[in-house]
């Protein structure tokens, strides 16, 4: 138990010490997390790959309010990104086939700036705020109060869960059937909740998540956070669809089933979530050592073109990409320019593998 954020008898290990900058979680020792992934890991601007974090309003909030304090790096906490805001973010997703990296702007919340996110919302600026940095209220004793500032609310109160697909109704219950054994069936008409509109005929509504599983969205896509909260696109998730119900189409996926460059998984270069490159090296050996293995510069991740790629230039891009044009520029001596160019051009295929070429490469 030593250096872990909850004593055995259930205390907060942090409340009322001295120098503990303000009873923080994130000064524990580490764990499948704190101090180890590279949202926690306080040296993350070491090591590694060292390109930018491309983020959007949420994530430069988060940046400046929080992952970084009097001067250095501090990283985040659980709450910064499993909260209230992240669903609702999912739930108003509305992606068409194909522009996950690009999307509509009408398609999405994500990348609206904070007072754009409270007034779609219904609520006030400074609540945003809150929902992202939530904090415990603790009493005398260190315990837990019950009460918080957003800590474990909703965006609002009686907040729905997002929509879990399009199935048909009489105009008032859902039509259903009955196998052999008399297990009851409701009649999916489509798996992207979205579109509801198009069956009018069959009176057809996209219930709330709840109401066919009684964990709600907590551990499926639409409770758990997505790079697309606190990144700018093109570095977010595909679109859903692959493991439909826990991911779905028109909406962004959780990341352990998004396809990226060339149809590879995330996390080929990324590693895995709570463990994404860099980590901390007294946390996790085997993940820092991992990374430098692969890169033949010996950075600790995220995997570098040349760890695939045999021949690459002095910036590190490889000479089969020279002269590719992205956002009307060369990417040729532009490393983080390319980095760009391979997540914008990933599959959106709903986490599907793409097809092989011709020649069969």
């Amino acid at each position: 138990m030593k250096g872990y954020p909850i004593t055995a008898y259930g205390l907060n290990a942090y409340s009322g010490q001295q120098g503990s900058e303000g009873n923080d979680n994130r000064d524990a020792a580490g764990g499948c997390f704190v101090n180890r992934d590279v949202h926690s890991n306080p040296n993350k601007d070491s090591g590694g790959a060292g390109t930018p974090e491309h983020l959007n309003s949420v994530g430069r909030w988060l940046q400046m309010n929080v992952s970084r304090q009097n001067g250095r790096m501090k990283g985040l906490w659980c709450t910064n990104c499993h909260n209230g805001l992240s669903k609702e973010l999912y739930k108003y997703d509305r992606l068409a086939p194909g522009e996950a990296f690009n999307p509509n702007p009408d398609h999405t919340l994500r990348g609206k700036s904070l007072e754009a996110l409270a007034q779609v919302l219904k609520l006030q600026p400074s609540q945003i705020p809150a929902l992202l940095d939530p904090k415990v209220a603790i009493s005398e004793e260190g315990r837990d109060t019950g009460y918080s500032s957003e800590a474990w609310r909703s965006a609002r109160r009686g907040r729905q869960t997002a929509g879990i697909g399009v199935i048909a109704t009489d105009g008032k219950n859902p039509v259903i059937s009955k196998d052999s054994d008399g297990d009851i069936s409701v009649a999916l008409l489509n798996a992207n909740p979205n579109l509801a509109d198009q069956y009018k005929d069959r009176k057809a509504i996209a219930p709330p998540y709840d109401a066919a599983t009684h964990g709600r969205d907590y551990w499926l896509s639409p409770g758990v956070p997505h790079c697309a909260d606190c990144h700018a696109v093109p570095f977010v998730e595909g679109q859903g669809g692959v493991a439909y119900p826990i991911n779905q189409p028109g909406k962004y996926s959780s990341m352990r089933y998004t396809k990226g460059h060339a149809g590879l998984a995330c996390q080929a270069c990324h590693e895995s979530i709570h463990g994404l490159y860099p980590v901390t090296p007294t946390v996790d050996q085997t993940t820092y050592m991992q990374a430098a293995q692969l890169n033949p510069d010996g950075s600790h991740g995220p995997l570098k073109c040349q760890t695939c790629h045999k021949d690459v230039n002095r910036a590190g891009v490889p000479l089969l990409a020279a002269k590719i044009q992205y956002d009307g520029r060369d990417i040729t001596g532009d490393y983080d320019l390319a980095v760009q160019w391979i997540h914008a051009n990933a599959p959106d295929l709903g986490g599907k593998k793409p097809g092989l070429i011709k020649d069969g490469r």
